[in-house]
């Protein structure tokens, strides 16, 4: 992992790696070793998170950009994006879910899910707002939908979550 993202594992691991005798005869506590590793596992995986994001393609990063600040668009679906990021929409369908590992329709949905949910807790907006704030035109469709995705209607997450 080191090499493959270029940083020395010193920097990763610390310089007390390559002092083996003190990793004989420590006389740190098992928790303070055990802590150092877990550590040392959540730099290795912020590192992995950061070279996975430098790997996603420049059509992909602006996809994304457009699907966040336009997820209240009903319109928002596979055709638009993919028109607005020059790609066809079929090849864009599938290098999306190769880059970010979930479908297009799944990610907006994902997204839109979110903001409902955090729309329904931290506000009074009435139901039928936030459903075309999340991009539903059709508020009776947007409480189904809700159901789907959560097993409660949004009065009743709203309810129990507040």
């Amino acid at each position: 992992m080191t090499i493959k993202n270029g940083i020395p594992a010193h920097e990763i691991f610390g310089k007390e790696l390559y002092n083996l005798n003190s990793l004989q005869y420590t006389s740190q506590p098992v928790e303070n070793i055990l802590d150092s590793l877990i550590d040392t596992i959540r730099v290795c995986i912020d590192i992995t998170k950061d070279s996975i994001k430098e790997n996603i393609s420049l059509s992909i990063k602006k996809a994304i950009e457009i699907i966040k600040n336009e997820f209240s668009n009903p319109q928002l679906g596979v055709e638009y994006v993919a028109g607005k990021v020059h790609l066809n929409e079929n090849y864009f369908c599938r290098l999306f879910k190769k880059e970010i590992g979930i479908s297009f329709v799944d990610y907006v949905s994902k997204l839109r899910l979110e903001k409902a949910q955090e729309l329904l807790k931290e506000s009074t907006i009435k139901i039928k707002d936030i459903s075309e704030r999340v991009g539903f035109s059709n508020p009776h469709y947007f409480g189904i939908w809700f159901k789907e995705n959560t097993g409660v209607t949004p009065s009743q997450y709203r309810k129990y979550k507040n």
